[in-house]
């Protein structure tokens, strides 16, 4: 793949510790790099991420966007150093970025992946959405319809040593099912955890993550006495390790504008039952073919579909073929790229 020849490109992110954006700001910007395309790169101070841009060859220059005067002296410092280096091109990657991108003699896009107010793109030239449901939020918002389009993101993972079961004091013969994410309300793990009744005794959940619900989630456990078949493993960066060893990946999600998670699964051959919320239902759709869907917060039919890939292991074996070709072809990082280059040159 060539790179966008003669264009230098800017990319701009507060962001949060950890979140599916935040991942795959950092997973585009390296992917960008290895074709050769010229980039600067802002982040929120943030030691880990910092490093890791560094450590792969990119420009990268953090700033503390706190509250107050020390925040507002950053994006002062943060604009300043944006113009100095002469982009063609900035992308904004959500609110807290777009509102610091000041007009300048530079194309000026947002980066769109949830339902935000679009107060703080005001005067951009572009927006780009993660899915085709956004664009139509975008559009129906005002934005004419040459000025949005869809960019997905890509689920490749890195290469690493698979864990073994036993690391999470599970059996080898244990059914394993992955979920990831925010232990956060709209991500429902609490209707997974629900669902964990009903199938069948071998399967052992693993939750991946973090967040305020986690001692919720807990207490839901200890009261459905479900304690030896879920295991908390806490936030995570071995997600392809992690996938390696999982039978089947679940997505309860009761709001999830894509699901960088399903995406993931996928790219690794593992099968997705996920709830019917926004990105999930684009990606696998109501066929059957590349994953399970059922109604939000219906534990019970979740439980069901869990079932059904637990019993059947040709089921799994033609699904998650199915959806390793979807994959391939719109959700790569080759196609993905591809993507990106081509908007910035006809840009």
């Amino acid at each position: 793949m060539k790179p966008v020849e003669n264009i230098k490109f800017a990319q701009a992110i507060v962001g949060e510790a950890h979140g599916g954006a935040e991942r795959f700001f950092v997973k585009l910007a390296i992917a960008l790099h290895e074709i050769g395309m010229q980039q600067s790169l802002f982040i929120g101070r943030d030691k880990e991420r910092f490093e890791e841009l560094s450590d792969a060859g990119l420009p990268v220059q953090q700033f503390d966007f706190s509250k107050g005067p020390k925040g507002w002296l950053a994006t002062k410092f943060f604009q300043r150093a944006l113009v100095a280096e002469k982009p063609d091109v900035v992308m904004a990657w959500m609110n807290r970025a777009a509102r610091r991108i000041p007009a300048g003699n530079f194309k000026r896009v947002a980066r769109f992946g949830g339902y935000y107010p679009l107060k703080y793109y005001s005067g951009f030239d572009h927006i780009i959405c993660n899915t085709p449901d956004l664009e139509r939020f975008c559009k129906a918002e005002g934005w004419a319809a040459d000025k949005v389009s869809t960019i997905s993101n890509f689920g490749e993972l890195p290469d690493m040593p698979p864990v073994q079961r036993s690391d999470f004091d599970t059996a080898d013969e244990a059914f394993v099912i992955l979920a990831s994410g925010r232990l956060h309300p709209s991500k429902g793990f609490d209707t997974l955890i629900r669902a964990m009744q009903s199938v069948p005794s071998h399967a052992v959940l693993w939750l991946a993550g973090a967040g305020e619900d986690e001692a919720e989630l807990r207490g839901l456990v200890d009261a459905l006495n479900l304690g030896t078949r879920i295991r908390f493993l806490g936030w995570r960066h071995d997600q392809s390790s992690l996938l390696d060893r999982a039978d089947l990946c679940a997505v309860p999600s009761r709001h999830e504008p894509l699901s960088n998670v399903v995406i993931e699964a996928w790219s690794k051959r593992v099968p997705v039952v996920a709830t019917a919320s926004e990105g999930p239902s684009w990606l696998l759709g109501d066929t059957g073919a590349v994953g399970a869907l059922v109604a939000i917060d219906d534990h019970e039919a979740l439980g069901r579909q869990i079932t059904r890939f637990a019993n059947d292991n040709a089921l799994r074996l033609s699904v998650s073929a199915a959806a390793f070709e979807k994959w391939t072809a719109g959700f790569s990082k080759a196609a993905i790229v591809d993507q990106y280059s081509r908007f910035l040159q006809a840009l």
